[in-house]
């Protein structure tokens, strides 16, 4: 600590040595969001997450864990590999996905469109 005050002090704002250009200050500035950003971020996080949630109860059993298996796993199962898993073909599983994935579309809609989907 004695060694530190009878140091001078130095300013940010001094260009770096043999750089003539770039000053001290651009080497210890955060580009990362603040934390009101941060918090917004993170709730409407929370918000979306809970609202898919409840959007997939509108599935049944197979619908939702072949929408999981494939678009929410990674890396995602193949087709080959659900359909020797539940005994149907490649195409039925492909065609299962598909409809799951527009009724969890047209139940997110829904519960978009009532007034307190906010308070989910």
């Amino acid at each position: 600590m004695h060694q530190r005050l009878h140091f001078k002090d130095h300013s940010l704002n001094q260009t770096m040595p043999g750089d003539g250009e770039n000053e001290w200050i651009e080497w210890i500035s955060d580009d990362t969001d603040n934390q009101e950003i941060q918090l917004a971020q993170h709730d409407e996080y929370e918000k979306r997450k809970k609202l898919f949630d409840k959007a997939l109860h509108c599935l049944t059993e197979r619908e939702h864990q072949i929408l999981v298996d494939r678009r929410l796993t990674e890396p995602p199962f193949t087709l080959e590999n659900i359909s020797e898993k539940i005994k149907i073909s490649r195409e039925r599983v492909r065609q299962i996905e598909n409809q799951a994935f527009l009724k969890v579309q047209k139940q997110i809609k829904r519960l978009v469109a009532t007034p307190d989907w906010h308070h989910l």
